[in-house]
């Protein structure tokens, strides 16, 4: 075997058994040693994507980070790096869809650790990741952190699946330290991944979840120059946090909006209702990211470079970037395609979570299979079958009444 069969096979002796619920047939230091690369590995990636592609914007920008290149280059760069940037990413995540779909993000994770024979591809999670940096680096409305949250997972997987293991746990712990490289927030981390993969349901998953949020978060500060975000706040702490509780609502709200309008408009579901080859309406999405870019160059980047700059004073031209700059450039962007934030699909997905019970998760699963195929009847052009399927269902219940 060459070592790119090595490489992209899977190995054929993985365990049946979650590694949630049950240590791998290898030794202890072995289990040890495996972590704190994996947890290394993942705080590096946090650190070396942002760092080339700040590395990239100062090479043809002349400026040293995202916000103060969209604030000077012309509007037609921004336009242009914008827009083909999005492209190229969505081309990518597409590429990755049409050939290992399923293989790539936490879902898969949280699938495998159900117990599901689901492998999770570090060449797809890799690509994937690509793409979300070339569209970083040509300063689209996009954020970065779920490309290598990603990536830490499918290293943890990667030499997990190679070590008679299935991975489950280190991806766990890759995907800990990644978050707290990438968020400088060690404990948002686990409460992250138990949102996501109910690590609290096994003392095994939590312990992998924890150790890796903190080992990552010492060897992103300690040793690759890790620092706060945001800076400290001034003036009363008490002040702080009652205004943070009058922009409490809007901020709900503008998050389920946004939640609403990445599950619905999608570039690619809109090319087949349309009729139409997915690249056009993607071209499409992507000029759209391009111009709220170039109309609103503070809504750059993933925000935070902009929200420290308004932590130290805002103005009304930020909060208008802010607001409405990044909410098309986001949407536009994400919709295209490329990998950016947490899939909500994937997200209502999860919550099954990986360590519920066995008659839970397959109840759930059930609900969500009868609701996921009516809803794609009627997306694909099966309208007939979907309204069907409905008018069967309807018909069952109503024969189980007149019993």
């Amino acid at each position: 075997m060459t070592w790119r069969q090595w490489f992209n096979e899977d190995p054929e002796k993985v365990p049946a058994t979650s590694g949630y619920h049950a240590a791998p047939p290898r030794p202890g230091w072995l289990t040890f040693a495996m972590f704190f690369v994996v947890v290394s590995l993942a705080a590096a990636v946090a650190h070396l994507f942002r760092d080339a592609a700040e590395i990239v914007i100062g090479w043809y920008s002349g400026e040293p980070d995202f916000l103060a290149a969209s604030t000077t280059l012309k509007w037609f760069l921004l336009l242009a790096m914008a827009s083909v940037s999005v492209f190229v990413a969505a081309w990518l995540g597409r590429l990755v869809e049409t050939r290992r779909a399923g293989q790539t993000g936490i879902e898969a994770v949280a699938a495998s650790a159900r117990g599901e024979p689901r492998r999770i591809s570090m060449r797809a999670s890799v690509t994937r990741a690509v793409g979300t940096w070339v569209a970083a680096t040509g300063l689209s409305s996009i954020g970065r952190e779920s490309a290598i949250i990603e990536v830490g997972g499918a290293f943890g997987t990667f030499v997990g699946r190679r070590s008679n293991g299935r991975g489950d746990a280190l991806a766990t712990a890759g995907i800990a330290a990644a978050f707290a490289a990438a968020y400088h927030a060690p404990v948002a981390a686990v409460l992250y991944l138990e949102e996501h993969l109910r690590v609290l349901g096994s003392r095994r998953a939590f312990w992998f979840a924890a150790s890796g949020a903190v080992v990552g978060h010492l060897v992103s500060t300690g040793l690759m120059g890790g620092h706060e975000i945001f800076p400290a706040p001034e003036g009363s702490r008490w002040r702080t946090l009652v205004l943070s509780l009058v922009v409490l609502v809007p901020v709900i709200a503008a998050a389920r909006l946004f939640r609403v309008v990445r599950v619905r408009v999608k570039a690619v579901s809109l090319a087949e209702l349309l009729g139409v080859p997915w690249w056009t309406s993607v071209a499409v999405f992507a000029l759209v990211a391009g111009a709220a870019v170039a109309t609103f160059p503070l809504a750059a980047g993933n925000g935070m470079e902009t929200l420290r700059n308004a932590s130290l004073g805002a103005t009304v031209t930020l909060g208008v970037a802010l607001s409405v700059g990044k909410f098309i450039g986001s949407a536009a962007s994400l919709g295209s395609g490329p990998r950016g934030c947490d899939d909500p699909d994937d997200e209502h997905r999860e919550r099954h979570g990986a360590a519920l019970p066995a008659r839970r998760r397959e109840a759930r699963r059930r609900g969500s299979l009868r609701r996921r195929l009516g809803r794609d009847d009627r997306c694909d052009g099966g309208r007939r079958r979907g309204r069907t399927a409905f008018a069967a269902d309807g018909d069952r219940a109503r024969s189980r009444a007149g019993r």
